[in-house]
C-alpha cells in the first residue's frame, strides 16, 4: 500500500480504523485523522481516495494494520 497524498482532518477512532467512507476515505490516527487523497494498492494504479473506497469496497470499521 502506497500513500501518495493525504491531509489532516478532524476525527477519532482506533489508530488505523476507517472512520468515514462518504465520498472520501478517512483513517483514524493516534491523534486526529487523515483523509487519503491519493493512494495505491499493491499491483494497482494510483487513484483518488474516494475511488479506492468504491473499487476496493472499503467500509467504516475496517482497519489498516501494520502487516508486521
Amino acid at each position: 500500500f502506497k500513500l501518495w497524498r493525504s491531509r489532516r482532518v478532524e476525527g477519532s477512532g482506533a489508530p488505523g480504523e476507517v472512520i468515514d467512507t462518504d465520498n472520501r476515505l478517512v483513517i483514524a490516527c493516534g491523534e486526529g485523522a487523515v483523509e487519503l487523497l491519493e493512494a495505491q494498492l499493491p499491483g494497482k494504479r494510483r487513484q483518488a481516495g474516494r475511488d479506492l473506497v468504491n473499487g476496493a469496497r472499503i467500509e467504516v470499521g475496517e482497519r489498516f494494520d501494520d502487516p508486521a
